[in-house]
Order: C-alpha cells, then structure tokens, then sequence
C-alpha cells in the first residue's frame, strides 16, 4: 500500500537533531511530520530483559563496518532514549581543531563562547543537572578513589537524570522504566506534539526527490514490528523544508541514495565520519586491595563487587582535556557501566596466555563480573571513515530481525588515531595498576573492529565546501531547504559525550531553519520557550538570533525579524493592570518607539510596553532606558549590562535580571554571563566585570552605601530610577514566561497516526 501527502516540514529522525527541529518548527506554527525507523515505546514498554525480541534488541541498531562497528538508537527518541544522559559540553580547544584537513575545521562562526547560550537553552530544557558526590555509584567512587591515589582528578558528570526517581538499577542503557532519564520522551517530543507534530514509528526513509514546485518529495517505507527486514508499505511525503536527523551512520546514507535525484551531493557526504575517538577498558579489581590500599568498604563486609549497582557514568578524569596539548594527546577517562552483551564478548582477559577475549582464561574472568570496572576513553581521531556505495534499502544490510546489520563503512585508524588510543590506555593502566588494585585491559578490536556510540561528523558543518557538507546554518550545500542537525553536523572528534554539543547546535540551526521555511512560504516564527514554559535561555540567545535570521519582513529591525515578532506575543499578555498599545494597533510616537525599542533592546519588553497608554510617559521611559543602557559614554555596554544584571539581582527582580542576562551573553564571555545571571560573582573570570557586578549588587541590596563608587568609574551611577522598580511598577506585570500548552499529550505509540 503506497500512500500520498504534503506538509511544510519533514523531520527525518527522532533523536536530539530531530525532536529539537520538531519542537520548535510546530511551535512556531508550522505543520510538521517526524518519521522515525524504529518502534515507539516508553515507561513499562522498557523490559530489564537482554533476550531477542524484547526492547534492548528492538530500541538498538549495532551495524557492523569495516574497521567500525556503530552502536545507536532505533526508536522514537532515538540515542537520548539508549544513552547514559551524560551531559557535558564540549572543551574550548574542541573549537579550534584542525584534524587531518590541517586547518581549522569548525566555522569561523562557532567556538565554545558562541555555542553557550544555546548549551544553556538545552540545559534549561532537558533539564541538565551537576552531581555531587552523593549521587555517585560504587563504581564511580571507586575510579575517583584510584584516580585521586594516583596524583589525578575526577569529577561528577553532569547529567539529564532526576536522581530522586532514580533506582540504581543500571538498566538504562536499555530504556528508562521510571523516567528517571531525561530522554526526549520527557520533554522536546512530547511538546512538539502538543503543538500539533505527528510522529510515525517504523517508517524508514529511502531516499528523497525533488517536486515540481521547487519543494522535496521524501520517499519511505513501512518497517514490521518485529522483523525489520519486512517492509509492509510504503508511500511519500511532500515538503517544503527537509530536516535530516537520521543519526551519522544513516543520514549519509540517505543523501547518497538520493543522489539520482537531487543531482550531486558535497563532496563531504558520506566522508569525515568519527568515531568520537571512542575506546573501551575492562579491569577486574582485586577486592583486598581495594579495602587494604584504598580504604574503601560497603555493607555485608564487601569492599567493592559493585559493578552492577548504580547508573553510569557518573564520575570522569578531565586532567588531558588540557588545550596547550598537542592534538591526539587529548582525551577524558569516564567510568562506565557497560551491561552484558557486546561487554563480556569485547572485554579482553588481563595477564591472559592464550586467547584473550574467549577461552579458559576469559571464563574465570567472568566469574568475577561483579568486580569489574569499565573505563570509556574519548579522544581525537582523524575523522577517516568514509562510507562506500549505500545498500538496496535502509542504512544497512539487516542480518538478524532486530538491531544487527552489515553497514558500508570504513576505517582505518590512522597513526595519529592510533597514537591517542596508545597515551590514553597507558593513563588508564598506570591509575588502576598502581599498588596492584587491579588488572586491565583493552576491548578486544579484532571482532568487530574499532566501535563507537557516538558517530559524528559524516555530513559536517564547515567553512570550506571541500571539507564540509553543510554551511554553518546547517543547509545542505547545493540543495536550498535541506537542513541536517543530528551528529553527522558535527565536525569531528568533542573527546567527551556529545549529545549536550549536537543538541545545542540543534538549537542554534533553528533560526536559519524557520528563515528558510518563511522564504519558502511557510507561515512559522522562531522564539518558543523550552519545552517546559521556561525562557531565561531562550532570553540568553536572542542577541545572537539576529545574526541566525538575517532579516524578516519588509521594515523589520535588524535585531527583531521572525524572534521579535514572536516575543511580542509573550511579553503583550504580562502586562497587567493597564491596557497596554498591542504592536499591530501603534501609530505615531508609540509605534517609532516600539521600532526603536526593538532595534536597541531586542526585544519589545514590558516594562516599557506598559507605558504605552501615555506616549509621553513612554517616550521619557524609553529614554531613560536608553541613555543610561544604549547610548554611548565613558563606560561601555558590558559594563553597563553588568550593572544592571547585578541590581537586578539586588532588587530580587528575576523578570529585569533576565532580560539584561539575555543582553549580558551578547557581550562578556558566557561563562561570565551566566556566573553573573545566577549570582555567582566570585565565578567571573574578568576582574573588572567581577568587580563592578559585586558594587552593583550591593547597591541594589543596600548593603553599600549611597556614596559607594564604582571600582571604575561608569558614565552615571545607577540610580533607582535607573534600574530599581518601584513597588508600583512592579505590580504592572508579571514574570515574563511562555505559558505551557493547555494539554499535553504523553508521548505514547497510539498517536502515531494521529
């Protein structure tokens, strides 16, 4: 059975690429369909079973290459559904990564200070949290204990887990039963689909053509339940935009098949592919070592045995992410819990005289399964996968019902590759070796090749049309309206987890994303809260989306386009107590304000707005905001946003400390901008931009007295009419916040043809 339809974007994928570009492009008020591969399931759908056929086998893809295996989700949610919700961002000197091109990889646009207010956004979203060190497992505070005897660091990761539903059951590489994981089952999917997206599960996409009317034809069919490899339909679905977020070990794949079609792909296609230069260590700890040189000890006399107890990971070794390194010498050491399969069949037997990953020696190792400890390396590899000549259907040649498959990539490590993967055992070997805690040895590479669960950059964002497929928006070079933004973007090697990184370059692709749709004739804005209603993120990245969205309608502000119009929404219905002018109703004086307001400020906020009945009175509102935050003078804006994010927070005044947050990110480092939104002045690094939010602060909480001068001296001192609201003012609106949608649905395999 073929069927036949139309909708102005089609989101191919479920992961972090898809449910983001689903999210926002339906909130926006587009009519969007995702259609994911793999089954739907959730909650009690997830089995604490390893046989075939329950969801461990049904929720995986392990496709195997030459010289690469890849291990990934294939289900709604994709790898946030399988992963460990491991959440760290990405180090600074990732950014300036040259690889085997020999020159900088990323755009000229992107570095760490860049991509952290949208780190920010997702954090808000998931949401992503730091641990302390009473939420680690046994096994983490054993690899903390061994690295600090060994003159090394460790820390908590920072992770999208709600540890008070968490049951230690380290089953959630199979599926989180108590949504105690924040997979995109809990947040960006099930808003999209309160914003009217429809998800349809087991429907793999083949390829893609163009229509007639310059839009794109995507070509599928429909997967059996059980057994992938029966096809039980089929059909296509036209779209004005195309998103790609098959995952990098299929995204590609679909572009080559489709190449008949749309003409000639980038060169980069298919080329470039990492594996996050990911690694494997198993050790058997020897448990009177661990009491009698560690110290270390748990209930019932144990002193460790641990292994299944917990989550992972948990705990990680930073001390190589050190950027005056050179490159290859770069990588983390996490603690991991592997659980049984690929673990007890890859783990190679330490000290062993015959075979090492099978036999006698392999088997006594197993016995003593509880005391093992796995380490998983991530470093910088050379970006030497390339995908061969796509197969018949699918991503890959299915050689079982469920999860396993023959792929057409290869790789080969190169010496640099090589070299990493060599410096990064040998740590691991002289942490956990020492004083004889334990014995270790690598994951055997001579079954399936080298494997990753992290694959990247196959279809990569980049400068160079040479050396990279997508521009630094996302689009696909050459073909006008498709978008790629899972993993494949993704330029190399991050040597930590990536799905906080490919997450928020999802997130800063959707402005350029809704551009090209409203080009295209899609009636859609840019500027939806998180999934949750929250915006103090989304306040953060608007100075950066005019950049994203370059121009909106005819006379729109540079700084406001399809963002402004957008905000104006939100910030129209905090206003209380007065009847606000609405944007579309301004004339005269309010409407030039509102025009000024949004070009200077970006965004039409409402501590203005509510001046608006009295022009008069706005217009001396409006340029007592301005003179003292805009314009010119002996301080500049940094300083001038610094101090009033600083009284702001004096004043208690969350919705003020927000807005010029937002400003704030635009102009210090992001990480000072963020210390300084959430009152951590001791965490800035600039001294003169610490010095001057502590002065600022204190002024806005009395503590310093009226004639207290500023560490360097700014253009006026803020005055309470300046940034301090009177009670009065105060009482006219309400914390500036999306409200939630009316209902929404959870996210369950019913409404797939809803």
């Amino acid at each position: 059975m073929t069927s036949f339809e139309s909708t102005d974007v089609l989101v191919i994928g479920s992961g972090f690429g898809g449910a983001i570009a689903a999210y926002h492009l339906a909130a926006g008020g587009a009519r969007v369909v995702v259609l994911e591969r793999g089954p739907w399931l959730e909650g009690e759908d997830f089995d604490h079973d390893f046989k075939l056929g329950s969801s461990y086998t049904r929720i995986f893809d392990f496709v195997v290459g030459d010289g690469m295996s890849v291990l990934g989700g294939n289900c709604v949610g994709g790898g946030s559904v399988v992963y460990f919700a491991a959440m760290p961002r990405a180090p600074r000197f990732v950014f300036e990564r040259k690889g085997g091109i020999g020159r900088r990889m990323w755009p000229k646009a992107l570095s760490r200070d860049a991509l952290e207010p949208w780190y920010d956004r997702v954090a808000e979203a998931m949401p992503v949290t730091g641990q302390d060190w009473d939420d680690v497992t046994y096994a983490g505070g054993l690899w903390a204990a061994l690295c600090a005897r060994s003159g090394h660091t460790a820390n908590p990761v920072p992770v999208a887990v709600d540890n008070g539903k968490c049951t230690n059951c380290n089953w959630m590489m199979a599926g989180c039963r108590f949504d105690a994981k924040r997979s995109l089952l809990t947040n960006y999917l099930p808003a999209a689909l309160a914003h009217g997206a429809q998800i349809r599960p087991l429907h793999e996409v083949q390829h893609i053509s163009r229509t007639d009317d310059g839009g794109y034809r995507v070509h599928y069919n429909v997967i059996d339940d059980e057994d992938y490899r029966v096809h039980t339909g089929g059909g296509t679905i036209d779209a004005k935009i195309v998103v790609l977020a098959a995952g990098a070990g299929a995204t590609p794949v679909i572009l080559q098949r489709s190449e008949p079609s749309l003409g000639k792909m980038p060169h980069a296609v298919g080329r470039y592919f990492s594996g996050n230069g990911e690694r494997l260590n198993t050790a058997v700890i020897d448990e009177d070592r661990v009491r009698e040189v560690l110290g270390l000890e748990r209930d019932g006399g144990l002193a460790y045995a641990a292994n299944q107890i917990g989550r992972g990971p948990v705990v990680a070794n930073w001390d190589r992410l050190d950027g005056s390194l050179p490159e290859h010498s770069r990588f983390s050491l996490e603690q991991l819990y592997f659980p049984p399969g690929l673990g007890t069949i890859l783990a190679q037997a330490p000290d062993a005289t015959g075979p090492t990953w099978f036999g006698v020696e392999k088997k006594e190792m197993l016995k003593r399964w509880q005391s093992w400890l796995t380490i998983f390396i991530m470093s910088e590899d050379d970006n030497e996968g390339v995908f061969g000549p796509p197969p018949a259907t699918g991503n890959a040649m299915r050689i079982s019902q469920q999860m396993l498959g023959r792929g057409n990539l290869r790789y080969h490590p190169t010496a640099n590759t090589l070299r990493g993967w060599t410096e990064a055992d040998d740590l691991v070997r002289d942490i956990i070796e020492r004083d004889g805690v334990g014995r270790v040895r690598p994951w055997t590479n001579d079954v399936v090749g080298a494997y990753t669960v992290h694959p990247l950059a196959s279809c990569r964002i980049g400068d160079d049309p040479a050396t990279s497929a997508l521009d630094d928006r996302h689009e696909l070079r050459g073909h006008p309206g498709i978008f790629v933004t899972d993993g494949s973007a993704v330029p190399g090697a991050l040597t930590v987890n990536p799905a906080m990184t490919i997450a928020a370059l999802a997130e800063r692709a959707m402005p350029g994303i809704v551009r090209a749709a409203r080009e295209r004739g899609v009636p859609v804005e840019y500027g939806a809260p998180s999934p949750d209603g929250a915006t103090s993120a989304r306040r953060a990245a608007a100075p950066l989306v005019a950049g994203l969205v370059q121009g909106g309608g005819p006379g729109e502000p540079a700084m406001a386009g399809a963002f402004a119009r957008v905000t104006r929404r939100g910030a129209q219905g905090q206003v209380r107590h007065v009847s606000a002018v609405r944007h579309e109703a301004a004339r005269g004086r309010v409407a030039e304000i509102y025009a000024q307001v949004e070009r200077d400020f970006g965004i039409l906020a409402p501590p203005v707005t509510l001046h608006s009945p009295a022009p008069d009175l706005l217009a001396a509102a409006w340029m007592t905001l301005r003179e003292t935050l805009v314009a010119s003078g002996r301080a500049d804006r940094a300083v001038k946003e610094t101090v009033a994010s600083a009284v702001s927070l004096g004043n208690s005044c969350r919705y003020c400390a927000d807005v010029h947050g937002m400003t704030l990110h635009g102009l210090v480092r992001g990480r000072d901008a963020a210390a300084i939104a959430e009152g951590r002045l001791e965490a800035v690094a600039d001294p003169r931009i610490r010095a001057v939010a502590a002065w600022a602060r204190d002024l806005g909480t009395g503590e310093a007295g009226a004639d207290a001068r500023p560490p360097s001296r700014p253009a006026r001192r803020p005055s309470s009419s300046g940034w301090r609201w009177s009670s009065t003012t105060s009482t006219a609106w309400s914390t500036c916040s999306w409200r939630s949608p009316p209902s929404r649905p959870a996210c369950r395999p019913g409404r797939a043809a809803a």
